[in-house]
């Protein structure tokens, strides 16, 4: 994976980062939700094998920063903000 999409990072840290996500699965026992996750597993190595996936969406995925605090609903308010909350369509905006 390293050699095909010319990766910046060692072999060791995507492995580390792949064993990781494993262990944070590891107390799952639904049988529908661990198909799910090796159906999706297989379609995701499947991307990155056949190049259909980019260096950004790899790097993206395997060393994005899992120890980002989420904050609730009620503190997002407080804050006057919500990151999640979908952009509501301009009133001026015309349709066909």
């Amino acid at each position: 994976m390293v050699t095909i999409h010319g990766l910046t990072v060692p072999p060791s840290l995507i492995r580390s980062r792949i064993r990781a996500e494993f262990e944070r699965h590891k107390y799952v026992q639904d049988a529908a939700v661990i198909d799910i996750q090796v159906q999706k597993s297989r379609q995701d190595f499947q991307e990155v094998m056949n190049a259909w996936a980019q260096e950004s969406h790899i790097l993206g995925v395997l060393l994005k920063d899992k120890s980002v605090e989420r904050k609730t609903f009620l503190q997002k308010f407080y804050e006057g903000r919500d990151e999640d909350a979908v952009a509501i369509a301009s009133p001026q905006s015309s349709y066909p």
